[in-house]
């Protein structure tokens, strides 16, 4: 099996691939206007660009790959009169390259500069494939973003969870959500509603997942993957008597899933803690050890905490993420 995906960059691959945004943003008839360069940041801790001229070349050194895209946007903007968003691209080059008066250094003092919620998928993005969010990582990349949401493919991570409790195909199907109410579902509002999922799905996207943490880690893009609330299918109590579930009730008509106590009296099978450990390895062996960032609201605009105290079920949610990211690292 093709593990690439799952392995560390290198600076030359890092060179590369931000060589690749110039080419994508601007053309390759442009790639001689410039060099590029990494190197550790000597004056502080923070990402970091510079920009001088350099033998008739425009030379951009940073600390990481997204400090290189972020100062050729800076170049671009300042120098060139080309504007590149998420939407439009007015990329009318100059004739010639327009050398910088005095070197230019910028850093920024912000260590987490985060983008996209649940929400931002379903709305826009739910049948985004590589050619889509290629562009989109590198405007990212270009605007200096460093933390990213990424749910790409988690519907594998749940499909091989519930095969581990004996769910069968055609009753995952039924549980998950179509494409364009992922957002909702992730987020424990609803189940089972916009379907059933083809089985190419689940290749195609656990394919593109891997791509698109790969090129973020090139640019030093963290990924941010859904973490374990402990929702389970509505029926997960009959199957397994001895758990115990909080019935979510709904939200806005559609059913919610069940959720899973999150702490349970001593001599009860604690099945939150048991399935947690297991959609985190899953996660692992699906895209590889690629974030220790998180993202899960067990109470989405709404949902029941019947006797349970709030304060302790995030503890315990938050508990199993820091204890898999230990095994992750």
């Amino acid at each position: 099996e093709d593990t690439t995906y799952a392995q560390p960059v290198t600076e030359e691959e890092t060179i590369s691939e931000v060589r690749g945004v110039l080419g994508r943003v601007i053309g390759d008839r442009y790639q001689d206007w410039f060099e590029f360069a990494l190197a550790e940041n000597s004056e502080s801790d923070n990402d970091y660009y510079e920009i001088r001229n350099h033998e008739g070349k425009i030379l951009i050194t940073g600390n990481k790959g997204l400090s290189l895209t972020t100062g050729l946007n800076h170049y671009l903007k300042c120098y060139c009169n080309v504007s590149v968003s998420q939407q439009t691209r007015n990329v009318e080059m100059p004739a010639e390259i327009g050398p910088v008066e005095e070197p230019i250094r910028k850093e920024t003092p912000y260590q987490i500069r985060y983008a996209y919620n649940y929400c931002t998928h379903s709305y826009t993005m739910a049948f985004w494939d590589w050619d889509e969010y290629e562009a989109f990582l590198d405007w990212a990349a270009m605007s200096g973003i460093n933390l990213m949401l990424d749910i790409v493919g988690q519907e594998e991570v749940i499909r091989r969870t519930l095969q581990d409790y004996g769910y069968t195909d055609a009753e995952i199907k039924e549980y998950l959500c179509g494409p364009a109410y992922f957002a909702w579902y992730y987020m424990q509002n609803m189940t089972g509603y916009g379907g059933e999922l083809l089985d190419s799905w689940f290749e195609n996207r656990v394919a593109l997942a891997r791509k698109i943490p790969h090129r973020m880690h090139s640019y030093g893009i963290t990924p941010v993957l859904s973490g374990f609330s402990g929702m389970v299918p509505t029926n997960f109590d009959e199957k397994y008597t001895d758990a115990t579930v909080i019935e979510q009730g709904t939200w806005c008509g559609y059913t919610r899933p069940d959720m899973l106590r999150t702490y349970v009296d001593d001599g009860e099978k604690d099945y939150f803690s048991e399935m947690a450990d297991r959609f985190y390895q899953n996660q692992r062996d699906i895209f590889g050890d690629v974030t220790n960032y998180y993202a899960v609201d067990p109470f989405h605009e709404g949902g029941r905490t019947g006797d349970m105290d709030v304060s302790l079920v995030y503890e315990t949610v938050q508990k199993k993420m820091l204890e898999n990211e230990e095994v992750a690292i």
